[in-house]
């Protein structure tokens, strides 16, 4: 009969992590992100985590660039 509250017990821990990475992967998706395995590709910004091997990247486009110190750059985040 002990034996059957471990197992209860084990059974919750699994179900908490499968809900978590679930919960992450849609807060990803509300961020306008994707989520890639392990690094962004190259002219995507990294925002969050989906899992314990999938990061939360954002694709960005550069509207302005300028060479004087007092102007900031902006950067609009787009969709695929």
């Amino acid at each position: 009969m002990k034996i059957l509250y471990l197992l209860f017990a084990v059974f919750f821990l699994v179900l908490q992590a499968f809900s978590q990475a679930q919960n992450s992967s849609f807060l990803c998706k509300r961020l306008w992100g994707t989520c890639v395995l392990r690094r962004c590709p190259p002219n995507w910004r990294f925002i969050g985590r989906c899992s314990s091997v999938q990061v939360c990247c954002v694709r960005y486009v550069q509207l302005s660039t300028s060479s004087r110190p007092g102007c900031l750059q902006t950067m609009v985040h787009t969709s695929l």
